[in-house]
């Protein structure tokens, strides 16, 4: 399934064309559920944007280990707002 939304995306270039295409083909994500009763369990949805979006910037999937993927530029932090001053690199500038 990875492989087949990679490669439509890669053919297609649009999460919107890779969405329309597993939407026309029937073509259902497997979402393991985080919560309730049945957590854990994997259960079979129609794919949805944020999903796909998901999967597709996530470096782990493409087969890249993503250790120092968000460094913290000491420039741009701020110490009452630890979040700031992140940097996300390219996949050039990772450690892989």
């Amino acid at each position: 399934m990875i492989r087949l939304i990679f490669a439509q995306f890669e053919r297609l270039g649009t999460l919107h064309g890779v969405l329309r295409y597993l939407v026309d083909h029937d073509i259902q994500l497997g979402i393991r559920l985080r919560e309730g009763p049945d957590k854990g369990t994997l259960e079979w949805r129609r794919p949805n944007r944020m999903t796909l979006q998901t999967l597709v910037h996530n470096p782990a999937y493409a087969g890249i280990y993503a250790y120092g993927r968000r460094r913290v530029d000491p420039r741009r932090q701020d110490p009452a707002r630890p979040s700031i001053g992140r940097v996300v690199r390219s996949r050039d500038g990772l450690h892989v």
